[in-house]
């Protein structure tokens, strides 16, 4: 599906044509290849620093506030730069498979830890000083008071 420069207007807040023509909408949008983020971000920035060079102008009763266009559509731009650079990331959850477990355990560049599964179990000697483990059963003067003795 082919963006429109009416489409990438709407998500530019609808500028004047005198300040942005549908032509130079149709000229950026053909050069990001019709990725509406990537066209916003562009016509945005370009917004952004034509608002950026005016002065805010005031005559009796009219004014206009060119640093507020500014920042507006420096913030479209922020946002869709910010969009723009996520949207190539790839989420990969390493050691999650078996295959990749072992691969992490092979490889002689990674890092090793110290830490594992097993660092903290141990297993108990019952050898000493009893054998074998003690029952609460084998001591009555700690049930006494649970029998009520």
């Amino acid at each position: 599906m082919s963006l429109s420069p009416n489409r990438l207007r709407m998500e530019l807040g609808n500028p004047e044509t005198s300040t942005i023509s549908d032509t130079q909408l149709e000229i950026i949008i053909a050069e990001s290849n019709n990725d509406l983020q990537l066209s916003v971000a562009k016509a945005s920035e370009i917004l952004y620093k034509y608002f950026s060079q005016k002065a805010d102008l005031t005559v009796g009763d009219y004014s206009e506030k060119f640093s507020q266009k500014a920042a507006a559509f420096k913030s479209i731009y922020e946002e869709a730069k910010g969009i723009v650079r996520h949207k190539g990331i790839k989420i990969y959850a390493g050691g999650i498979s078996k295959a990749d477990k072992l691969r992490k355990e092979l490889d002689p560049d990674g890092t090793k830890s110290d830490i594992h599964r097993g660092l903290l179990e141990f297993e108990i000697d019952w050898q000493f000083p009893l054998d074998p483990p003690p029952s609460p059963w084998s001591f009555p003067c700690l049930l006494t008071p649970w029998l009520g003795f």
